[in-house]
């Protein structure tokens, strides 16, 4: 299921600006990519205020021996997670299983849905 998921994200056709993308439906039609939010939802928002400020602090009080590294390379990997994840949020399409995991546009998606019950009834 991971790596369903992981090729669809993979075969994502975005505009070369990054206002554009494909649905990976039937239609195969361009949509708008969402406006940039300022406000930050994640599941790791508390760990990164966290590490943020632990490593601020640090900054401001020289421990000896010390040198915060692995936190600032944690850090780093969890902001890179996050831009990879606020790109996926932005993205005007469904995904789920009744896609393959695919990115479809709410028509596709509706039509895929459909033929999926008929298909269980």
């Amino acid at each position: 299921m991971e790596k369903q998921r992981q090729d669809a994200i993979n075969s994502l056709e975005i505009s070369a600006d990054g206002s554009l993308v494909k649905c990976q439906g039937k239609c195969g039609s361009l949509f708008p990519v969402i406006k940039k939010s300022t406000a930050m939802t994640s599941s790791n928002l508390y760990k990164i205020a966290r590490l943020e400020a632990m490593i601020r602090q640090s900054e401001k009080v020289k421990t000896r021996g010390y040198s915060y590294k692995n936190e600032r390379q944690e850090l780093a990997d969890l902001l890179k997670e996050e831009e990879k994840l606020n790109v996926l949020r932005r993205l005007p399409f469904c995904s789920s299983k009744i896609t393959n995991y695919k990115w479809y546009c709410s028509s596709c998606y509706s039509e895929a849905d459909l033929s999926s019950r008929k298909k269980s009834i």
